[in-house]
């Protein structure tokens, strides 16, 4: 082989994986009409205080659109997301582990996150009007309430997260068992972690 067509073969690679690590995009430009709530912009969380800069939203370009297949699916049931949370840089994922150092449910800062590779989300839920509706617990409340056993919590909150968990699995989203509102792409590990907030 020349180095010329090796130069340009190194060229198509390249643009291959940049496509699939393309830079995060925000999430309320891409879908203005997603109830945004970013639980760790504000002190609403466990830590009491904000680990995000703003309250923009940021994900990689595939999670937007898979979000997007969710969104259309619930609302079909009337029911609509609220996103809590999405890109986490490592900075704010090592003050959630100062403040939570249970690997059980706050992943190792040595690991990173699966939030700071842009590909994973925190969900509630809504009817279409904006109004929460009953799910088991709130954000990061980590007690056996949150898991994906829906046996123990009320029916209404069950049937929303199974909706939820439906719509979610069948739009390229997998669950994690002790956290009914979290998912990541499948294939989250073929992306790398971002170090800084955009």
């Amino acid at each position: 082989m020349s180095i010329l067509k090796a130069g340009v073969w190194a060229l198509f690679l390249m643009a291959g994986l940049h496509g699939l690590h393309a830079e995060l995009v925000l999430v309320q430009r891409e879908m203005p009409d997603l109830p945004v709530d970013l639980r760790y912009a504000g002190p609403r969380n466990i830590t009491g205080k904000p680990l995000y800069p703003d309250d923009r939203a940021w994900l990689r370009p595939e999670a937007v659109r898979r979000l997007k297949l969710v969104q259309r699916k619930l609302r079909a049931e009337g029911l609509q997301m609220i996103l809590w949370d999405a890109y986490r840089p490592p900075s704010a994922h090592l003050e959630l582990w100062k403040s939570f150092p249970n690997a059980n449910f706050v992943a190792s800062p040595k690991l990173g996150s699966r939030h700071s590779r842009g590909t994973s989300v925190d969900v509630g839920l809504a009817d279409l009007q904006g109004r929460p509706v009953p799910v088991p617990t709130d954000h990061d409340v980590f007690s056996p309430l949150a898991d994906h056993d829906l046996s123990d919590v009320p029916e209404p909150a069950a049937r929303h997260v199974e909706l939820l968990r439906r719509a979610m699995f069948d739009s390229g989203w997998s669950g994690v068992p002790a956290e009914w509102w979290h998912y990541d792409l499948r294939d989250w590990k073929n992306y790398p972690v971002i170090e800084r907030w955009p």
